[in-house]
């Protein structure tokens, strides 16, 4: 029989691939897997969740809802939840869950450091969390940080793609490991950089447009980068926030995809890659995945972060704008270490050894 394995995704699975979809795409082959999710951390108690949450039912795949490869739809599943407000409400969420996914598996991986799961994740013989925030930055509050030290002393594995993070959540007591270094991939605590997807390693450099920003744009986002190099640059945002932004006749938007292919098509039609993070202590404890993917590309890329320039070598936003586009030095990073699929196989023979 087949070891069965359940994600605990804190975000869609038609979004941006992340290592939440990574792990199930790369192990639904070997093993039985289900992606759970969104499983919420902040409370979004508006009136259409809140008929949802009533009718306590199992939502699985709505026609016309969802596009999923038919293949995988039954391993899908958008799960009906409450995030944490107390204990007895994490006890209703439990039972919420458990009447949507049934019997649980033998191993679960979760990406929700939330009590509202706890009574659910605790059935699970083997147990996985999956660092992907800083909490404290995201404003969690005490008793979410303080559950997810309790977690990290308790579950089987810990996995952290910062350095930072990881040896707070170990209040600095307990070693860490990279995963990486196959002559120390023992103990429970490791250090994963975030894996890179094979389309963004043949990726040829476009003239359509000079920049291209992929991903969210959010409040740790400056937006005044956009409008300051659409002055003289042509400049493709792929996202489905593209409304937060002006318009401006630079600046060209096509929606936000899952197909990791047709984003690596979007970024191949521009000559460098935009990172425009503002200068905020939330940026000094993330590892943004697109880091890593931008390196992977070979494309010059240029980022707005001070602390993010010094730390990964990047293009500073304030050469483009003292010097132009044409004088830039660029600095390459070899990352081939971080192939998807590599890291993947080393976090499998970690999770189900034993």
């Amino acid at each position: 029989m087949r070891l069965k394995i359940d994600i605990f995704s804190d975000i869609d699975f038609n979004y941006y691939q992340h290592i939440n979809h990574f792990l199930y795409y790369g192990l639904k082959d070997k093993y039985e897997v289900r992606f759970l999710y969104r499983f919420y951390m902040h409370h979004p108690f508006e009136k259409k969740y809140i008929n949802k949450l009533l009718k306590l039912f199992h939502v699985k795949k709505k026609k016309g809802e969802e596009d999923f490869d038919q293949s995988i739809a039954d391993s899908i599943f958008r799960i009906i939840n409450i995030p944490h407000i107390n204990s007895f409400f994490d006890r209703i969420n439990s039972y919420i869950v458990r009447k949507q996914i049934g019997s649980v598996g033998d191993i679960c991986i979760t990406f929700v450091p939330s009590p509202s799961l706890h009574y659910v994740l605790e059935k699970y013989k083997k147990k996985i969390y999956y660092c992907v925030h800083d909490s404290k930055q995201q404003g969690y509050g005490n008793t979410i940080i303080n559950f997810e030290k309790k977690i990290a002393s308790s579950y089987d594995y810990i996995f952290c793609d910062n350095e930072i993070v990881l040896s707070r959540l170990l209040d600095g007591d307990r070693k860490h490991h990279n995963l990486l270094d196959d002559n120390q991939r023992k103990g429970s605590y490791f250090f994963v950089d975030a894996p890179i997807p094979d389309p963004f390693f043949n990726i040829e450099p476009g003239i359509e447009y000079d920049f291209v920003y992929f991903g969210s744009i959010h409040e740790n986002i400056d937006f005044n980068v956009f409008y300051q190099l659409a002055q003289n640059y042509k400049i493709l945002i792929v996202s489905n926030e593209c409304c937060k932004l002006q318009t401006h006749d630079n600046l060209y938007f096509e929606s936000a995809t899952s197909d990791i292919n047709k984003l690596a098509r979007h970024i191949s039609t521009a000559r460098c890659i935009l990172l425009p993070y503002a200068n905020t202590e939330f940026n000094n404890t993330v590892t943004p995945a697109k880091i890593n993917q931008s390196f992977a590309t070979g494309l010059p890329i240029v980022c707005s972060n001070d602390f993010f320039v010094v730390k990964y070598n990047l293009i500073s936003l304030h050469d483009i704008m003292d010097s132009g586009f044409l004088n830039i030095e660029w600095h390459r990073k070899d990352v081939s270490s971080l192939k998807c699929s590599d890291i993947i196989n080393k976090i499998e023979s970690i999770i189900v050894s034993d």
